[in-house]
């Protein structure tokens, strides 16, 4: 591959990787092209890019952006899941797809190895998360209202009864 080639590649690489969010790192060679295509089209409806790169490009690449060592998820036949929006996306995508191993991530500016991607697959989406807040949020004090309601229910039934007993 000519230098420059190399050069606009990498470039493109860092355009696309500098505004991401999460970065999942995975090895594609156990897949069929078939398998591939689906992946792909489902992380494209979660804004997610599933991308093939050449692991000594990506990692000059990643170092230049993150100052961190990808040595050991750049090894053999490696994708790259790169989401800019939701971060646990590619996770919940790459769960579904057990044939694509997963070497690693990162994201929040920390690595999460292969054993902690579990984890990542398994949260709850942010919506989810969101009404669960509300509802632990909101859940008491609707059941305040609901008391004080059934007290002044209460209330008025019984002068209503004092008031018909005179």
């Amino acid at each position: 591959m000519a230098n420059e080639t190399k050069k606009v590649i990498a470039k493109n690489l860092a355009a696309e990787l500098t505004p991401a969010k999460a970065i999942y790192f995975a090895d594609f060679s156990k897949i069929t092209a078939r398998d591939l295509t689906e992946i792909r089209r489902k992380m494209k409806t979660q804004a997610v890019k599933l991308t093939v790169v050449k692991n000594r490009l990506a990692l000059r690449v990643l170092k230049e952006l993150t100052n961190n060592d990808f040595t050991e998820f750049l090894k053999g036949q490696t994708a790259l899941a790169i989401s800019s929006d939701d971060p646990i996306a590619p996770a919940r995508i790459m769960k579904g797809f057990p044939q694509l191993k997963v070497k690693g991530a990162f994201l929040e500016e920390k690595i999460f190895t292969k054993e902690e991607f579990k984890f990542l697959a398994n949260l709850p989406t942010r919506e989810v998360l969101t009404a669960e807040l509300l509802t632990g949020i909101l859940g008491p004090i609707y059941n305040l209202i609901s008391v004080l309601d059934g007290v002044m229910s209460n209330l008025i039934l019984t002068l209503g009864a004092m008031k018909e007993a005179q």
